[in-house]
């Protein structure tokens, strides 16, 4: 749906350009005629209809607008509306949210290339957006919970974050909620290679992410890590 929205965008984009042209074209052809007709360098006479005149102007404004907010929607800054209570009580269904895209770097917003890279790194306790691993087309919000290296574990709704040295991470469930009536789902966790059960170690250019509201999140717990080229943008709080 994302990637359909940008096309769209893109689409009417060209199709101002388009009309631009067209009109910038025909007015420099027809003004070139008049000239060598009348040998004057700004006859006095309308080169276009005054109704050509006006969707020409109008089309060329509206071209340099389009340009600006798509540049910006694309590379630097984009409203975000929330969709699902995987992130209460942070953030609530419908809330709008502003998301910095420049955070990690610069990627193309139709096939996910990066165009510029920068040193910042998702931290932990981070909420981001990104393409799903296994979806590219979709989009989700979550909090980082772990970078390259940290082990986590979650056992009984218990979230224990260690880094590389072994130390503990602290204020990682600062946000965070649990439902006590919900159902115990632990068995439906990703397992991965040479770690037991409900345990992971984030491996390079990866992220572990959670939903705040733990309960109800469908996250890495369950399809695993987030590359580091499929994240979109940090969000502002």
């Amino acid at each position: 749906m994302y990637t359909f929205f940008n096309l769209t965008l893109v689409f009417i984009w060209v199709e101002v350009l388009l009309i631009s042209t067209f009109y910038f074209f025909s007015f420099r052809r027809n003004a070139i005629t008049i000239i060598k007709k009348t040998g004057e360098l700004y006859p006095d006479v309308e080169v276009l209809p005054p109704l050509f005149s006006r969707v020409f102007t109008f089309s060329h404004i509206l071209l340099i607008v389009l340009t600006i907010v798509l540049a910006l929607r694309f590379f630097v800054v984009e409203i975000w509306h929330i969709p699902s209570e995987s992130m209460m009580p942070t953030y609530k269904v419908g809330d709008s949210i502003l998301l910095n895209k420049f955070a990690y770097g610069v990627h193309d917003p139709l096939f996910n290339k990066v165009l510029y890279a920068n040193d910042d790194e998702p931290k932990e306790g981070d909420v981001i957006i990104f393409r799903m691993p296994d979806s590219p087309g979709v989009n989700f919000i979550k909090r980082v919970i772990g970078t390259p290296g940290d082990r986590i574990s979650y056992k009984n709704k218990k979230l224990i974050v260690t880094d590389v040295s072994g130390k503990r991470i602290n204020g990682i469930n600062d946000h965070a909620i649990t439902d006590s009536k919900a159902m115990s789902v632990e068995q439906y966790y990703f397992q991965q290679d040479g770690m037991k059960a409900n345990e992971w170690v984030v491996p390079d250019n990866s992220y572990f992410v959670m939903g705040d509201n733990r309960d109800h999140s469908h996250d890495s717990r369950f399809w695993g890590f987030v590359p580091k080229q499929n994240l979109i943008g940090k969000v502002f709080e």
